[in-house]
């Protein structure tokens, strides 16, 4: 199996393992969901660190902690990160799951959008039409329902600013995680078992609970690598379809198995998002096209000369 092919499934076994997120979380009602939030960075941090050592990257974490400018700005991305994951465990215990999923949809315009205002980068002709389309969605939605897919514009923003942020700074993925939970820890630490409340420290919960809680931590950990794996290796075209699995999954298993069914505000709504993203992925498609002729008439023209 070639390299590429290898990455391709990695890939794909990151993007199935976080499109199966929903039906796992919603298995979380057992506490509340900031306590899952922060048991899930706990061992997050945990795994990450067996991870690091097995691979010997701890260079390249310390390398993080020696440059206060870098330890400031994921303390942002860390910030941003915090709190998308708990607008996800708040999302899934209000079975907000089609939110959850039109966020995920949302994000290659928000980040397109971001682009745009803060590194002055220009829409082409199919992101103009692409980001039109999604504000004519949710105007639509606005008009016929009264209301805004608030959680998956939130969450949205929050991905799309943290995407900005460690796109600007330049550390490796799997070291920029664990430094970015690293600098929480300890005020996880301290709510979790220094402060009064029930923080799912009670020593008589079962150790099924125990077990779920610890495995929320793996699933964040595990899709991550297999994704960083998968993106050195693929095409950026190949990742930018293949990165559909994950919404498209949410919102089946949001229709199918949790419940949530669309209203049809909201199914012409994603109708519309459907499009633009199609539109997007068209562009790409051509892009790579005229690219890869572009190449072909430079090297005959070198064989010529």
């Amino acid at each position: 199996m070639t390299e590429e092919r290898k990455g391709f499934w990695a890939a794909v076994a990151s993007l199935l393992i976080w499109g199966l997120y929903p039906l796992y979380f919603s298995r979380l009602s057992f506490a509340a969901d900031y306590v899952i939030v922060c048991w899930r960075l706990l061992w997050t941090v945990i795994f990450l660190a067996l991870f690091i050592i097995i691979g010997r990257k701890m260079g390249k974490l310390m390398e993080i902690f020696r440059s206060p400018k870098t330890c400031a700005a994921l303390l942002l991305s860390g910030s941003l990160m915090f709190s998308c994951w708990y607008c996800y465990i708040a999302g899934v215990a209000r079975g907000m799951y089609l939110d959850l999923s039109m966020s995920l949809y949302l994000n290659p315009v928000m980040n397109m959008v971001f682009g745009v205002v803060f590194l002055h980068e220009r829409f082409s002709k199919a992101g103009k039409i692409a980001a039109a389309l999604c504000l004519l969605a949710l105007v639509i939605l606005f008009a016929m329902s009264g209301t805004l897919p608030t959680l998956a514009l939130v969450m949205s923003a929050l991905w799309g600013l943290y995407t900005l942020v460690r796109k600007i700074v330049k550390v490796s993925a799997i070291a920029g995680l664990m430094a970015e939970n690293l600098i929480f820890t300890p005020f996880v630490v301290f709510f979790l078992f220094f402060t009064e409340g029930e923080h799912f420290t009670n020593p008589l919960a079962t150790p099924r609970e125990w077990t779920m809680l610890m495995i929320a931590g793996f699933i964040t950990v595990v899709p991550m690598i297999l994704y960083t794996y998968g993106a050195r290796r693929v095409k950026l075209v190949t990742l930018g379809f293949i990165q559909y699995i994950e919404p498209s999954m949410g919102f089946i298993i949001a229709c199918l198995f949790l419940g949530d069914t669309p209203s049809v505000a909201k199914m012409i709504a994603f109708i519309i998002i459907w499009t633009a993203l199609a539109i997007l992925s068209v562009e790409s498609l051509m892009e790579k096209k005229t690219g890869h002729l572009m190449r072909q008439r430079k090297d005959r023209k070198g064989f010529i000369s």
